[in-house]
């Protein structure tokens, strides 16, 4: 969940509060998670939960599917989508990821969709492994995540990482002294963004509903939600997915089922 800092959570907080008072049925939590915690994601008494859409089809597939998704006000990512930004360091004379080959490189995650997926699937369109794996990085950190990784680059202790658009608008917003220093080479492909979930074994729960209820205390607490440049929500089934999926076996089928 985008929650940089305590005026985002509190804005999280107050549009579900509200879309609970709004529709009771949901049954929404009273405690808001801010981080993809495996256990807490898949705890049956967790009738809602933020993740990622790489998880959600690889690590929880058959276990969780998702109901709706935040569009926000920020080019490219007002339908629900998403992309990642190609960052490097601004006194470094890469103009484009093919320049980066023997950089090292940091994701947030092994998981993630916006720092390694996506990340991947741009490096095996660049150079497809012939018959074997090959490194196009020299190294691969994990930073743990993309806050994490945009301070790497800015103490130059990495040279490039893929960012979440919307991570990175926000840490410009709210942390602008690690970004001033920071450019970018490229994008990514976009792909469907984050998405709240529930079990499986839930099947009365409607994204359709949940989306209405959030889009309702939206529009009934713009100043106390404005933190969050929300746009509304969205209902999205597992199908809008897929293309994660297809993008993960572009890069195995391109030899590269790992950026290292």
């Amino acid at each position: 969940m985008y929650a940089l800092d305590v005026s985002q959570q509190a804005a999280w907080k107050t549009l579900f509060q509200q879309a609970s008072r709004l529709s009771p049925s949901l049954a929404l939590p009273d405690k808001i998670i801010f981080s993809d915690n495996a256990e807490l994601t898949l705890n049956p008494a967790a009738s809602v939960a933020h993740t990622c859409g790489y998880p959600l089809m690889t690590q929880y597939k058959g276990q969780l599917r998702p109901l709706c998704v935040p569009c926000f006000n920020i080019d490219g990512c007002e339908e629900g989508q998403y992309y990642s930004l190609f960052l490097v360091h601004h006194s470094d004379e890469a103009h484009h990821l093919a320049d980066c080959e023997g950089y090292k490189s940091g994701i947030n995650h092994q998981n993630s969709n916006s720092g390694m997926n996506v990340f991947r699937a741009a490096v095996a369109k660049i150079k497809p492994a012939k018959g074997a794996i090959q490194a196009f990085f020299k190294s691969v950190d994990i930073t743990g995540s993309h806050l994490n990784s945009v301070a790497a680059i800015a103490r130059g202790e990495i040279d490039i990482a893929s960012i979440d658009a919307i991570s990175y608008h926000f840490i410009s917003r709210f942390k602008p002294e690690l970004c001033k220093n920071l450019r970018s080479i490229g994008r990514s492909e976009s792909t469907m963004g984050l998405p709240f979930v529930t079990q499986i074994a839930a099947p009365d729960l409607s994204g359709e509903t949940l989306a209405e209820a959030l889009n309702q205390a939206l529009s009934l607490f713009p100043r106390e939600t404005s933190a969050l440049d929300l746009k509304g929500f969205k209902a999205v089934t597992l199908e809008d997915y897929q293309p994660i999926l297809a993008l993960e076996q572009f890069a195995i089928d391109k030899a590269y089922p790992a950026l290292i």
